[in-house]
């Protein structure tokens, strides 16, 4: 049972990594794109 809570933490931890990387990318694209339109 360990191992299995450990597994889905795992995935919950990466799941929330990648939207919060997806999140940062998503925002820096935006400031690229403002700073294009200056």
């Amino acid at each position: 049972m360990k191992t299995y809570t450990r597994k889905t933490d795992r995935i919950q931890y990466i799941l929330i990594y990648n939207s919060k990387m997806l999140n940062a990318k998503a925002q820096y694209n935006n400031v690229s794109a403002n700073k294009a339109y200056v």
